[in-house]
Protein backbone atom coordinates (compact mmCIF):
# COMPACT_ATOMS: atom_id res chain seq x y z
CA UNK A 1 0.00 0.00 0.00
CA UNK A 2 1.58 3.31 -0.74
CA UNK A 3 1.99 5.76 1.94
CA UNK A 4 0.25 9.18 1.66
CA UNK A 5 4.01 10.57 0.70
CA UNK A 6 4.28 8.49 -2.36
CA UNK A 7 0.39 9.37 -3.13
CA UNK A 8 1.22 13.03 -2.92
CA UNK A 9 4.84 12.85 -4.78
CA UNK A 10 2.81 11.39 -7.80
CA UNK A 11 -0.21 13.77 -7.75
CA UNK A 12 2.35 16.54 -7.83
CA UNK A 13 4.70 14.85 -10.22
CA UNK A 14 1.69 14.90 -12.48
CA UNK A 15 0.93 18.37 -12.16
CA UNK A 16 -2.59 17.83 -10.09
CA UNK A 17 -1.47 19.27 -6.75
CA UNK A 18 0.77 22.16 -5.63
CA UNK A 19 3.11 21.63 -2.31
CA UNK A 20 3.29 24.24 -0.40
CA UNK A 21 5.75 24.65 2.35
CA UNK A 22 4.31 25.96 5.49
CA UNK A 23 5.05 28.99 6.80
CA UNK A 24 4.22 27.73 10.60
CA UNK A 25 6.15 24.45 10.71
CA UNK A 26 8.79 23.29 8.39
CA UNK A 27 7.67 19.50 8.82
CA UNK A 28 4.18 20.32 7.44
CA UNK A 29 2.56 20.92 3.96
CA UNK A 30 -0.30 22.32 2.54
CA UNK A 31 -1.67 20.77 -0.66
CA UNK A 32 -3.62 22.89 -2.89
CA UNK A 33 -5.28 20.90 -6.05
CA UNK A 34 -4.40 23.10 -9.52
CA UNK A 35 -6.77 23.49 -12.65
CA UNK A 36 -5.44 20.51 -13.93
CA UNK A 37 -6.16 18.67 -10.59
CA UNK A 38 -9.27 20.06 -11.03
CA UNK A 39 -9.84 18.75 -14.76
CA UNK A 40 -8.65 15.70 -13.82
CA UNK A 41 -11.59 14.92 -11.16
CA UNK A 42 -14.51 16.39 -13.09
CA UNK A 43 -13.23 13.49 -16.14
CA UNK A 44 -12.83 11.09 -14.24
CA UNK A 45 -16.45 11.98 -12.95
CA UNK A 46 -17.64 12.78 -16.21
CA UNK A 47 -16.26 9.14 -17.16
CA UNK A 48 -17.78 6.86 -14.44
CA UNK A 49 -21.33 9.09 -14.51
CA UNK A 50 -22.70 6.69 -16.98
CA UNK A 51 -21.69 3.57 -15.23
CA UNK A 52 -23.25 4.62 -11.99
CA UNK A 53 -26.53 5.50 -14.10
CA UNK A 54 -26.60 2.22 -16.08
CA UNK A 55 -26.07 0.63 -12.54
CA UNK A 56 -29.17 2.53 -10.84
CA UNK A 57 -30.96 1.51 -13.91
CA UNK A 58 -30.29 -2.05 -13.93
CA UNK A 59 -29.82 -2.97 -10.39
CA UNK A 60 -32.34 -2.52 -7.57
CA UNK A 61 -31.20 0.03 -4.58
CA UNK A 62 -30.97 -3.10 -2.37
CA UNK A 63 -29.27 -5.17 -3.99
CA UNK A 64 -26.28 -2.58 -4.71
CA UNK A 65 -26.68 -2.18 -0.45
CA UNK A 66 -26.07 -5.69 -0.59
CA UNK A 67 -23.05 -6.37 -2.96
CA UNK A 68 -21.32 -3.17 -1.29
CA UNK A 69 -19.62 -5.54 1.69
CA UNK A 70 -18.47 -7.52 -1.05
CA UNK A 71 -16.86 -4.78 -3.37
CA UNK A 72 -15.19 -3.48 -0.27
CA UNK A 73 -13.36 -6.53 0.42
CA UNK A 74 -12.68 -6.68 -3.15
CA UNK A 75 -10.90 -3.36 -2.74
CA UNK A 76 -9.15 -3.96 -0.07
CA UNK A 77 -7.69 -7.01 -1.40
CA UNK A 78 -6.91 -5.33 -4.68
CA UNK A 79 -5.28 -2.33 -2.91
CA UNK A 80 -2.97 -5.51 -0.89
CA UNK A 81 -1.78 -6.17 -4.11
CA UNK A 82 -0.78 -2.41 -5.73
CA UNK A 83 2.31 -1.85 -7.92
CA UNK A 84 4.96 -1.48 -4.79
CA UNK A 85 6.85 0.68 -6.94
CA UNK A 86 4.70 3.47 -7.58
CA UNK A 87 1.60 2.27 -5.73
CA UNK A 88 -0.63 2.30 -8.91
Amino acid sequence: KPSMTAIVSKLDQKGYIEVIPSEADRRQKIIKITDAGRAARENGIAATAPLFETLLAEFPAQELVAIRPILEKLRIYLDNRRNPVDGF
